[in-house]
């Protein structure tokens, strides 16, 4: 595992290209898009060689085991565990055009596009100098299939739009993918639940910021209402049942504590394993909606769990 780390060289008062390598995703593609292209890095094959020889069979990847060390810089007995933080090889390089230097420690250009690649290909990335802080999935969670030519369409699309939006809306929407991406990682299936409806409300507020959602009358629009209000909007299919059972969860679980009528970590019925799957699917549409990325797939059924086609509005 070898140059984990990101560079950038910048000239003033010129047009420049910078730099970021990040990782990790298995896919030899490249990209080009309004405003810059993302590549392969050169030592790819020996990086995937890594990640495939400690990769697990479930399809991630998951944090090495350390051990402390004591003053005298001896490891420490009774003292393995998983690593709170880690780092993946690089996979790719994003470089953007920018007419002036940045200051921004945040990177929330690169971000944005980073995150936008991490959905289209259903996993979790992070810049190569930046650390993961759980199991990461390398298999794909997201249910679609997508020529080239339409991904390059979409983050050029995605990109010009978020670029007009204020600064608040643009940084919750990039942690809106980000905590997105890394919802799979999370192993219960109450957990995963929650960052998902995390990702909805953050949804819903963006809706809001951005003018896209004006509910009528006073007060906050009840759970199920919201869904409604979204489906009207934006044109996404509606089940009212699992509607149902998702706002059920919901309520129960941030106000009582409760799991499918039970302890979180054991569910009863099937609705509990099924629901947060079903609304990490409505949730993938939804942000297509925002971002007024209006094909096919987001009219589609977010409760299939068969293969969709992502195609150009």
């Amino acid at each position: 595992m070898i140059n984990l780390f990101a560079t950038s060289l910048l000239t003033p008062g010129v047009q420049n290209v910078i730099r970021y390598r990040f990782g990790f995703l298995n896919r030899k593609l490249t990209h080009r898009f309004d405003g810059g292209e993302i590549a392969l890095v050169s030592e790819f094959d020996q990086n995937e060689n890594w990640i495939e020889r400690y990769a697990h069979t479930d399809g991630f990847l998951y944090p090495p085991t350390t051990r402390s060390r004591n003053s005298k810089g001896n490891r420490s007995s009774n003292s393995d565990r998983p690593a709170h933080l880690h780092r993946l090889p690089a996979s790719h390089e994003l470089r953007l055009t920018t007419n002036s230097p940045s200051s921004d420690n945040h990177r929330s250009h690169a971000s944005f596009i980073m995150q936008l690649v991490a959905y289209l290909h259903g996993t979790w990335l992070q810049f190569a100098d930046w650390w993961f802080d759980s199991r990461v999935p390398l298999n794909g969670t997201h249910n679609i299939h997508f020529a080239t030519k339409t991904a390059e369409h979409f983050l050029s699309h995605a990109y010009t739009k978020w670029q007009g939006w204020p600064d608040k809306a643009r940084t919750r929407f990039t942690n809106v993918l980000f905590m997105l991406n890394r919802a799979p990682s999370y192993e219960w299936d109450w957990e995963h639940f929650l960052i998902e409806y995390m990702v909805f409300d953050a949804c819903v507020k963006t809706t809001k910021d951005l003018g896209l959602l004006s509910p009528s009358g006073k007060g906050a629009l009840k759970q199920a209402s919201q869904f409604d209000l979204l489906c009207s909007t934006f044109g996404l299919r509606q089940k009212d049942n699992l509607r149902d059972d998702m706002v059920r969860l919901r309520n129960d679980l941030f106000h009582e504590a409760l799991w499918d009528g039970g302890q979180p970590g054991a569910a009863k019925t099937p609705s509990s394993y099924f629901s947060p799957l079903h609304l990490r699917r409505f949730n993938q549409r939804l942000i297509l909606a925002i971002l007024a990325y209006n094909n096919d797939y987001v009219k589609s059924a977010w409760w299939s769990m068969s293969q969709s086609s992502f195609q150009k509005p």
